[in-house]
């Protein structure tokens, strides 16, 4: 086997966490063991492995990472791996950390539902809150170019003005 990684496009967004995490389930069992987080919307890179059965799971991040590549706490990667699970990477905005285990055995990782419930609120509430900024952002830089038209003109008004007065 190849020591390259490939680098693969979802097919989804990892909020369909169902959907993500069968895709990189099927990707295992033809032979691409996620490998990493590629750093671009939706890309990852893995390795090319001999097909292998493999379970994955998303859980939501309940706290702010300030760098996107950082590993869960000790103490969370310790106990998830005595249940059988691997930590693989975290997705884009610290939105979920992925997880795996090669052990049809191992157990969830996640059966609390008010601690899921939490989660995903805080996670919905910085989706929301990152939205918003780009939102504003996209509404000044707008505001702005449209200053720009009316105060010092643009070929395609003078243009415009041309023909009016023809």
């Amino acid at each position: 086997m190849s020591t390259t990684l490939v680098k693969l496009t979802a097919p989804c967004s990892y909020l369909d966490i169902e959907k993500f995490q069968s895709w990189l389930e099927d990707l295992s069992a033809r032979g691409y063991l996620l490998s990493k987080r590629a750093g671009t919307r939706h890309n990852y890179l893995f390795h090319p492995i001999s097909p292998l059965k493999t379970r994955y799971r998303l859980t939501p991040v309940s706290d702010n990472l300030e760098d996107w590549n950082e590993r869960p706490d000790t103490e969370k990667q310790t106990l998830s791996e005595a249940f059988g699970w691997e930590y693989v990477c975290t997705t884009d905005y610290n939105a979920f950390q992925v997880w795996r285990s090669i052990r049809p055995d191992a157990e969830e990782l996640s059966t609390d539902p008010a601690a899921d419930s939490y989660a995903y609120r805080h996670l919905w509430k910085e989706l929301r809150l990152r939205n918003s900024m780009f939102l504003v952002m996209l509404l000044a830089v707008d505001l702005f170019c449209l200053w720009v038209l009316i105060k010092g003109g643009h070929f395609l008004l003078d243009l415009l003005e041309g023909q009016r007065h023809s």
